[in-house]
């Protein structure tokens, strides 16, 4: 492991608690971050460039859809949302505030075939009822602030990723400057 020589880009309190957030999801990895929606811009700033598409799921968080969309145009039916630069599509697992639950299966099945990254916020289903990327999701966010903190005493968010994707977020977490911090 890195050498901790400046707590924005990580330590060792927050390193442990990566680990075993990565072992409940069983996720390759995971990084903590201040917020939920923390662990949404660090992702999709991450994982999108200017001139690519993200798709979002018509009932998401409103501070969810109001990231997206104050950035990008109005969207259609998933299927028929689909574009040759659609490089993310981001949905609730179980919606905030409706609690709707999303075909995971048919998610994964488009995003295959429009060879995008598939983001899910699993915070209202929590680990403990699904890990989406056993399913085939790319990256799952958690708000910890929800059900993993449980306690109403702390905010934070987690973003557990595939192998091979924690350095690009890692490198846009420090630049964003929003890990959590070690006595959280």
């Amino acid at each position: 492991r890195e050498t901790y020589h400046y707590t924005r880009y990580g330590n060792p309190t927050v390193h442990a608690a990566e680990q075993h957030l990565a072992a409940v999801e069983d996720a390759p990895d995971c990084l903590l971050v201040s917020s939920g929606m923390c662990a949404l811009s660090t992702t999709f700033l991450s994982l999108l460039r200017a001139g690519q598409h993200v798709i979002l799921t018509s009932d998401s968080y409103r501070p969810t859809s109001e990231l997206l969309t104050n950035l990008l145009h109005r969207f259609d039916a998933l299927q028929a949302a689909i574009r040759p630069e659609t490089k993310v599509i981001f949905t609730e697992l179980t919606t905030n505030p409706h609690n709707r639950v999303v075909d995971l299966e048919r998610l994964v099945a488009i995003k295959k075939e429009a060879r995008a990254r598939l983001v899910i916020d699993a915070t209202l289903a929590s680990p403990y009822n699904i890990q989406p990327l056993k399913h085939g999701a790319d990256v799952v966010v958690h708000s910890v602030t929800k059900y993993l903190g449980g306690h109403n005493d702390l905010v934070a968010g987690a973003i557990l990723c595939r192998q091979g994707m924690a350095d690009a977020l890692r490198e846009q977490r420090a630049l964003i400057g929003g890990i959590v911090g070690p006595d959280a």
